[in-house]
Order: C-alpha cells, then sequence, then structure tokens
C-alpha cells in the first residue's frame, strides 16, 4: 500500500512540476512575444518617422520649384544660370542625386552629383539621344564639356509619363523602384508637372536606394532587428550586405527578390507572411 501511495504521490509530483514548467515556459513565450511585439511596434514607429524625414523635404521642394515654373524661374535658355539657381536645393537635399526639368519635346536640363562635384546634363528638344555634358563651377563658366549619344528618352520614362498624367494638379508622383540611366544604380524619382502656355514641363528629384537604405541600416532596432524595404507586389530590396551574405541566386530585376519564390531570408519570410494575411496597412 506504501509502496503505491508513495508511486502515485510521486507521479502526482511530477505531473505538477511537469504542469508549472510548461505554464512557465508558455508565460515566458507570452511575455518574449509581447516584448518583441512592442519592439517591433517602436522599430516600425522610428523607422516611418526616419522615412518622412528623408522624403518629405523632397516633395516639399518640388511644390516649391512648381510654383518656380509657374513663375518662370526654371527657364532653360541660360543653363549655368539656372544651375547657379538650383544649388541651394541640391546642396540642402543631401538625400537628391539628380535633378531634371523635362519639357514634352524631349528638351531636358538635367543637374547630378557627382562625388563633391556636379554635372550639367542639356538634351535639345528633337534631338535623337544627342547630349552636351558640362561640369559646373561658377568660378569657370567654361569648365570641361563634352557630347555624346545617348540611348535615352525621357519622355518614356515612368516619372514623366506619372507627372503628365496629373499636370492639371498639384499631385507629386512617385516612380517604383527602377535603375537610374546615368548612374545605373537603383532608385526613385518624385515628379510634378505643370502648363507653360501650350506647353507642359516637368520637374523630377532623383533619390538613391542607397540612401534609404543607409538610413534604414542605421536605426538602432536591436540585437535580432533588421529593417528592410518592399514592394506592394511582394519584392525584397535588400543591402548589399545582406545581399553577400544571404542572398537567394535568382535574382528579380537585377537587385530585387521575389517572396513569392524563395523562403531564405528573414526579410522573405516576412513578407510572405504579410502577404498571405492579405497585406495589412501598417503592419
Amino acid at each position: 500500500l506504501r509502496l503505491h501511495l508513495f508511486r502515485d504521490l510521486l507521479l502526482l509530483v511530477l505531473f505538477a512540476v511537469g504542469t508549472l514548467v510548461i505554464a512557465n515556459y508558455l508565460l515566458i513565450l507570452d511575455v518574449r512575444r509581447d516584448m518583441a511585439l512592442n519592439q517591433i511596434s517602436q522599430a516600425k514607429g522610428h523607422l516611418r518617422e526616419e522615412m518622412r524625414r528623408l522624403l518629405e523635404p523632397v516633395a516639399q521642394q518640388l511644390a516649391i520649384m512648381r510654383d518656380q515654373g509657374l513663375a518662370g524661374d526654371l527657364s532653360r535658355e541660360d543653363s549655368l544660370r539656372l544651375t547657379a539657381s538650383l544649388m541651394p536645393t541640391m546642396r540642402n537635399l543631401p538625400q537628391v542625386s539628380g535633378l531634371s526639368v523635362t519639357d514634352q519635346a524631349g528638351g531636358q536640363y538635367f543637374l547630378q552629383r557627382d562625388g563633391d562635384e556636379w554635372l550639367i546634363r542639356l538634351r535639345a528638344q528633337g534631338d535623337e539621344g544627342k547630349v552636351t555634358w558640362r561640369r559646373w563651377d561658377l568660378a569657370a563658366p567654361d569648365s570641361e564639356s563634352w557630347q555624346e549619344t545617348l540611348t535615352y528618352d525621357p519622355l518614356q520614362r515612368d516619372w514623366y509619363q506619372q507627372a503628365v498624367e496629373h499636370v492639371d494638379s498639384d499631385t507629386i508622383s512617385w516612380s517604383r523602384p527602377y535603375i537610374f540611366y546615368t548612374r545605373a544604380v537603383p532608385g526613385i524619382t518624385a515628379s510634378t508637372a505643370w502648363r507653360e502656355g501650350d506647353a507642359v514641363l516637368v520637374v523630377a528629384l532623383d533619390v538613391t536606394l542607397s540612401t534609404i537604405l543607409d538610413t534604414i541600416d542605421s536605426l538602432a532596432l536591436g540585437d535580432q532587428g533588421r529593417g528592410f524595404m518592399f514592394r506592394s507586389d511582394g519584392a525584397v530590396y535588400l543591402s548589399q550586405t545582406v545581399q553577400a551574405e544571404q542572398a537567394p541566386d535568382d535574382v528579380s530585376d537585377g537587385r530585387f527578390f521575389s517572396a513569392g519564390s524563395h523562403g531564405g531570408t528573414l526579410a522573405i519570410d516576412a513578407v510572405a507572411a504579410w502577404q498571405r494575411h492579405g497585406r495589412p496597412e501598417q503592419q
């Protein structure tokens, strides 16, 4: 009888201990989950604010430049004078890598950062790819210049067509990420348009994705946290460091990884889960 009682008591103790261990384990999981959700929520808020601080000035400057265009202050007849007037804008928007003013006949003024210097590219109306480059220097108007022919038509770019579509409003359009023609790096372009008599003009500002990714990578997201950027169709863009460490072999668009066909990285798994749950906003 005592042996049976001892055995039953031992089983009862073991059951109780097991129950407590399981309960404690589940409690720890709940606590960790709550902590993780709280950290994720804070990280999202921080990231959203940093992106706003990075891109909102770009949209604001475009609105100002549209007003300048409507007032006739973006004339391209004197490119050096126009460049001098645009320098304060470019110097105070380091996230902007290029600025362009394009008309409906294909004429274009383009200003691009080149390290600590600046390059001007001019395309006359109707010229099929013929452009003139000039290295800008306010102190040396006769600085280096050269000509070349490019397989580039600004009228066929998405940022131009999006802006023209909303020419009668003050809409700021943002392109999807694409490869910049001149620099051959991925980025996005914000643009807006206005009418000048019978003509339509578009002003656009370029922002490289590396600028956005550097901002994301600089955020303190915890030891296990990682920020990333993805498109609405689920394609994930990873920084070069992450690409080197864990990028899949086949790459969509040369830069983006398809979340629908890969599951090897945390970012891709996260986006795939977001898609499975119906792409909820703000989550």
